[in-house]
């Protein structure tokens, strides 16, 4: 997918797309960016703390920056950008893209449930352990998991994401029973269950 700045500095877009290689594989496809902005471009980025605005083709999509987003509006994202405003920016707009042609097999509406953890927690944010130590005791719509863990919503989607992709989220439905848990590698049930309290626990979930 295609990428542009709107008059960001020359050293802004080299930052970006060395953000852009450090996050490869948690992207859900892949972006480059490109100088040119014309009607066939997938997201835009702009710097609306430019002095002199330039204005923009109509229709396109974009995501506004600014140094104090706060300042702006609730969809303004910082500048200098950051990796995980980043991160949530692109996947959502891959999303976006899928959404009208697989609307009806992705639509949120079941109760996810953790098969297992990750082999690895490198690489993996407080906010996705937050969700994994939810889903460890119960299994939850989205909606719930966003209530529980304070998580945003956006954020939620992509580490649901992620964990599906690694086979390790099953949708669980009411007639089905839940499945005894999945657990890979050399980690017992009980150890990976206490593992989980104890993450729960540092980041000051109820047991």
């Amino acid at each position: 997918m295609r990428l542009a700045c709107h008059q960001f500095l020359a050293t802004d877009v080299e930052a970006l797309r060395s953000l852009l290689r450090l996050l490869e594989s948690y992207l859900r496809n892949r972006w480059e960016v490109v100088e040119r902005i014309d009607r066939d471009i997938d997201l835009v980025l702009v710097n609306l703390d430019h002095p002199a605005p330039a204005p923009l083709p109509d229709g396109l999509n974009r995501i506004d920056c600014a140094a104090r987003p706060r300042l702006r509006h609730r969809a303004c994202i910082h500048r200098p950008l950051r990796a995980s405003e980043i991160l949530t920016v692109l996947n959502d707009a891959v999303s976006a893209e899928a959404r009208p042609v697989c609307a009806a097999v992705s639509a949120p509406t079941g109760r996810h449930r953790l098969a297992a953890w990750p082999l690895q927690l490198d690489g993996w944010h407080d906010d996705a352990l937050r969700i994994l130590a939810t889903l460890t005791s119960r299994a939850a719509t989205q909606a719930e998991i966003v209530a529980a863990t304070g998580v945003a919503p956006a954020r939620v989607d992509v580490v649901l994401s992620r964990l599906r992709d690694q086979g390790l989220l099953e949708l669980a439905t009411q007639r089905v029973p839940p499945a005894p848990r999945i657990v890979h590698g050399n980690v017992v049930p009980g150890r990976w269950r206490a593992l989980a309290t104890r993450v729960g626990r540092l980041l000051g979930l109820p047991a």
